[in-house]
């Protein structure tokens, strides 16, 4: 993995006015990253999903190949990704991208096939009877920080993902070259953690079946006990949390993190 965020993607078109990259073979699957990320985060799984996947790999509004394009809110930013959805897709989601994902099959349940939900949450702030989750004080921190110093902030953002985490130093180091060459615009990072802050999708959940949620053992954003919420609200759910793991599983344990996805995937075609 020591080169693996060297590698940049090419073959990118454009439709309506965002970049996507589209590769692979087989049923369709949109990718969504998270928050000041862009879609090379997802490169130690890159390979194994399109071995089996129709992947489309899509920066976020304001995020990598789309620093141009502007959205300010989930609802923008869910319009935006539905443009790029085909019916009958496959959505998988990581942190803030999982809140896009989530409100996406809200609004387009005959659209879409199934949801992966990684490191995420219908939530991301405590609020009554909603324990498993952040005080909202830190997403307040991380905006009075973005203010004060935007590339330390992101760098901060990337180390707090993979805190806990073993033998993670090197593939850091290399995260943190590539994303903060491709940096997201100020106004994207302000609007994504407003989103975070201010979203609550707990009462649409209900609404959409075919899910799977995958946890990091050692997130200190998304904590694993969210589990016991998750599966009371649904226990139609499939859920897994990978030992080990902080907010980014598919980086840290690439192999055992494509598996679940496959696996659930396979059953989702069967």
């Amino acid at each position: 993995m020591s080169n693996v965020y060297q590698i940049l993607s090419i073959g990118i078109l454009s439709l309506n006015n965002l970049f996507i990259n589209i590769a692979g073979q087989g049923e369709p699957l949109l990718v969504l990253h998270g928050w000041g990320m862009n879609h090379t985060i997802w490169l130690p799984v890159k390979q194994i999903l399109e071995e089996n996947y129709t992947v489309t790999w899509l920066d976020l509004p304001g995020h990598g190949q789309n620093k141009a394009y502007e959205a300010d809110n989930l609802e923008q930013m869910v319009a935006a990704v539905h443009d790029v959805c085909d019916r009958g897709t496959h959505v998988m989601g990581w942190s803030l991208g999982g809140l896009i994902a989530q409100r996406l099959a809200y609004l387009y349940p005959a659209e879409i096939k199934s949801l992966i939900l990684v490191a995420t949450t219908p939530s991301f702030v405590q609020r009554a009877t909603w324990s498993h989750a952040m005080v909202d004080s830190v997403l307040d921190t991380f905006v009075a920080n973005l203010e004060e110093d935007y590339a330390m902030t992101l760098k901060r953002f990337l180390s707090l993902q993979f805190m806990g985490v073993k033998d993670m130093q090197p593939t850091l180091k290399l995260l943190r070259e590539a994303i903060v060459a491709t940096a997201p615009t100020i106004a994207a990072l302000r609007a994504g953690l407003r989103i975070l802050k201010e979203t609550d999708l707990r009462q649409q959940l209900c609404t959409f079946h075919k899910r799977l949620w995958i946890l990091g053992e050692m997130d200190r954003l998304v904590p694993r006990q969210l589990a016991i919420d998750l599966l009371a609200m649904n226990a139609d759910d499939q859920l897994h949390i990978i030992k080990g793991a902080g907010h980014a599983p598919f980086v840290s344990h690439p192999d055992i993190f494509a598996h679940h996805v496959t696996e659930f995937l396979s059953h989702v075609r069967s």
